[in-house]
């Protein structure tokens, strides 16, 4: 993007580069936490969110969206056969929806127009409106996501698609809809118990107005990272090589920029058999890249320096060497099942609690 000239670069100011490169870290012992830490800090859904979460790999066979969005229009019609419908009854036509097998967009769609409906009392026109505003691009944008595993500037970057859904509208209809996508997001991330996470401060700053690129970008000390690395290698209750897999996977984010997803969806046959070891981030069974750009290969041997290279060139002949007649087999995944990828709560987890230094 940035050699297309789509997406405008400029330098770390130097006043950064002392903290960024040259501060000493600290030789302190690593901080000790345990793999169940990690688990137990893991979003814990309640059982309405995790019925939703069960359906959603077979859901769509079962309810497609089309079906879905035509339910809803029936349930919050302002009359049937010239009889005015009630709160009551367009709720209870809501509820029949949601007791259905629902991906989890849907779900939390039809649970926050229940809301709005019972909690803040709501009339029937506007839930309507709200779903005719709402529906379409949330469900569109949102279709073939794992909402509940979503970084916040992956699910930033939906709501950006999501604000440009209509890009000839006034102001006045923009912000609209960015209101209505704030209040669904509201629910979803608090009272609704769906735990999306909860960016703070996004829908203040954002402008759905204007057609532009934004990008948030960050970086972490080079102590900071070699702090969070000695931590992790603290890390109990695991067997060593998956240990060592959170270390490397820590290496390759931090000197890369690969995004957690696509680092947990790299195979073994993702890497090339070569000295360079180059990485192809593509689309596979474990997921799809963010967007057609994100397709690349990443240079590991210019990126990594020489000891962290020979780290991941050690571990990945560890890999290859235990998983020889397996082709799908992860570079980083759940012990003992080499096709079965990490949790992306779980590791956001390590990595924060690697960074309490």
């Amino acid at each position: 993007e940035c050699s297309a000239g789509r997406v405008g670069t400029v330098s770390l100011p130097p006043r950064y580069h002392q903290s960024w490169l040259m501060k000493t870290p600290q030789a302190s012992p690593p901080i000790g936490f345990s793999l169940q830490d990690a688990l137990s800090g893991c979003v814990k859904r309640d059982s309405k969110s995790a019925s939703a979460e069960t359906h959603n790999n077979h859901a769509y066979s079962k309810l497609p969206i089309d079906r879905i969005i035509r339910e809803i229009r029936v349930a919050l019609q302002s009359s049937v056969s010239g009889q005015k419908v009630t709160q009551k009854e367009a709720v209870s036509k809501l509820k029949s929806i949601s007791e259905q097998s629902l991906p989890l967009n849907a779900s939390i769609l039809v649970d926050w127009l229940v809301h709005t409906l019972t909690e803040r009392k709501n009339k029937v026109s506007s839930a309507y409106r709200y779903f005719s505003e709402l529906a379409e691009p949330w469900l569109f944008h949102t279709l073939e996501v794992d909402l509940d595993d979503l970084t916040e500037s992956e699910l930033e970057y939906i709501y950006r698609q999501i604000l440009s859904f209509k890009p000839g509208d006034n102001n006045q209809a923009l912000n609209y809809l960015q209101g209505r996508l704030h209040d669904l997001h509201r629910f979803a991330s608090g009272e609704g118990g769906y735990d999306l996470p909860t960016l703070a401060g996004f829908f203040d700053q954002v402008s759905q107005t204007e057609a532009q690129t934004q990008v948030k970008a960050g970086y972490i000390p080079e102590h900071n990272g070699q702090s969070m690395l000695r931590n992790l290698e603290g890390l109990t209750d695991t067997d060593p090589h998956t240990k060592e897999g959170f270390c490397v996977l820590l290496i390759l984010a931090y000197r890369t920029g690969m995004r957690r997803g696509e680092l947990l969806k790299v195979r073994l046959s993702d890497i090339e058999s070569s000295d360079e070891l180059w990485i192809y981030v593509l689309d596979n069974r474990y997921g799809n890249n963010k967007s057609d750009s994100a397709r690349r290969r990443v240079p590991a041997h210019l990126l990594l320096l020489p000891h962290e290279l020979e780290r991941f060139r050690n571990y990945l002949k560890n890999r290859i060497t235990q998983n020889q007649h397996q082709t799908s087999t992860l570079l980083f995944s759940e012990p003992h099942a080499v096709t079965t990828p990490h949790q992306g709560s779980l590791v956001s987890n390590v990595i924060k609690l690697s960074n309490f230094s």
